[in-house]
């Protein structure tokens, strides 16, 4: 099956949002809107977090993030890839 990984859009929220709570704690788990709030936080901090989805036949299917750094401020030549 191939798979196309691209951009996230604010209508990928959902199915980004249903992936990440299946996989985290309870305690852990977003609604949509915060998930949206979340990601633009980040964003705000650092203009170099990318929120990206996998797709295979027209589905989300897994979603990820790349950022310069995990935290603290960016820092250039370094990338963090996170893979849901």
């Amino acid at each position: 099956m191939p798979y196309a990984i691209r951009a996230a859009q604010p209508d990928d929220y959902p199915a980004i949002t249903a992936i990440h709570n299946l996989q985290s704690e309870p305690d852990r788990r977003f609604a949509v809107e915060q998930l949206l709030h979340s990601d633009q936080a980040f964003r705000d901090a650092d203009p170099t977090v990318l929120r990206v989805v996998a797709e295979a036949d027209g589905e989300v299917v897994a979603t990820g993030t790349l950022r310069s750094i995990w935290a603290g401020p960016p820092q250039r030549g370094r990338v963090c890839v996170l893979v849901h």
